[in-house]
C-alpha cells in the first residue's frame, strides 16, 4: 500500500488528525458554485418562482453540501451560512432581519432540526 497525506475515502477527505477540514473546504466550494449557478438561473429569462427555486436549492446545492455530513458537526456553521444566504436571496430580505423569520417565509423547518435527522430524509423534505 502507498502512503496518502489526503487520502478519500467514499468522496470524504480525510487527513492525519482526521479534522476532515478539507472535505468540509471541497463541499463548501462545490456548494457555493452551485448556489451560483441557482443565482444565475433565477436572474434569467427562465421562469422560476419561489418553490422551484426552493426544490433546486434543497435536491441540487443542499445535498452537495451535505454530503458525508453525517459524521461531520463542525461544518453546521457554514451550513448556515449558505442556508442564510439562500434563505435572503429566496426572500428578497435583509442581513438584519432574523433567520428564523426567513424559516417560516419559506416553509423550511430549522437547520439544527435537518442535522438530527438522517440524511434520507432530505430527498423527502424537497418535495
Amino acid at each position: 500500500m502507498r502512503n496518502c497525506l489526503k487520502p478519500a475515502y467514499l468522496g470524504v477527505k480525510l487527513d492525519k488528525q482526521l479534522t476532515v477540514k478539507k472535505h468540509v473546504e471541497n463541499t463548501t466550494t462545490k456548494a457555493k458554485k452551485r448556489l451560483q449557478l441557482l443565482k444565475t438561473l433565477a436572474s434569467s429569462s427562465w421562469d422560476s418562482d419561489k418553490q422551484t427555486l426552493r426544490v433546486l436549492y434543497l435536491g441540487y446545492v443542499r445535498c452537495a453540501q451535505n454530503y458525508g455530513n453525517s459524521i461531520l458537526t463542525m461544518c453546521s456553521q457554514t451550513t448556515r451560512e449558505i442556508q442564510n444566504n439562500v434563505l435572503r436571496f429566496l426572500n428578497g430580505g435583509m442581513r438584519s432581519t432574523p433567520t428564523a423569520a426567513y424559516e417560516i417565509l419559506a416553509t423550511w423547518n430549522p437547520l439544527k432540526w435537518t442535522e438530527k435527522r438522517h440524511p434520507w430524509n432530505c430527498l423527502k423534505e424537497a418535495k
